[in-house]
């Protein structure tokens, strides 16, 4: 009974935590790119997103209670608990996100088709500008970079991610080149995906032309 519990809570509680993901997701560009439109509503952006992480910490705990193997669902959604009692980690924030976006695409994995090239556009466009985000307030206000607008930062991520690497903007901030090595790891799995499906989709043409 629980577990139809559980199941009919994701059911309803979907669509509401998309809204607050891609309003989330805003609200993360806006102060990572430092609009003008935060320091004039600084307060609001704060609360907004306070009042965000609280709906899903909310969420978590109560899928652990209407999980029928609790210690099952613990040790796999620690890295959610993880950012659950660390809210204010800017480092995490973008990590936040993806997680927020790969629950909401498993939920709706059930209920439509996402064919794998729309998956990876978007998953690729995503990581760009959470990456585009992160990398321009790490490295704007440093003297010597060379990524100084969020133009620079999302053209930078659009080539790291797709592994072109022009090497006309690059970090120069310890955390930044970390930035740039994950970005680097996860477009080596963007570019892999698109290969496979593209291998894929040939493969196939072959042999139905047989």
């Amino acid at each position: 009974m629980l577990e139809t519990k559980l199941t009919l809570y994701k059911k309803f509680s979907l669509l509401p935590l998309t809204f607050l993901s891609l309003l989330f997701l805003f609200g993360y560009l806006v102060d990572s790119f430092q609009i003008e439109l935060v320091a004039v509503n600084e307060n609001f952006f704060n609360n907004l997103n306070l009042i965000i992480w609280f709906v899903f910490a909310i969420d978590y705990f109560v899928m652990l209670y209407l999980s029928k193997d609790k210690m099952r669902f613990f040790r796999s959604h620690i890295f959610d608990l993880v950012l659950v009692l660390i809210p204010h980690v800017r480092a995490l924030r973008a990590l936040r996100i993806l997680l927020l976006f790969e629950r909401v695409i498993g939920d709706l994995k059930g209920k439509i088709y996402i064919s794998i090239p729309y998956y990876v556009a978007g998953a690729a466009a995503l990581l760009i500008l959470l990456a585009g985000g992160a990398i321009y307030q790490v490295e704007s206000s440093i003297p010597e970079s060379n990524i100084k607008t969020p133009g620079d930062a999302l053209w930078w991520a659009t080539v790291t991610v797709t592994t072109v690497g022009y090497g006309d903007r690059f970090p120069v901030s310890t955390e930044g080149r970390w930035i740039a090595v994950a970005l680097m790891v996860s477009g080596i799995a963007v570019v892999g995906s698109i290969t496979a499906s593209l291998a894929a989709w040939i493969v196939s043409k072959v042999n139905e032309s047989k």
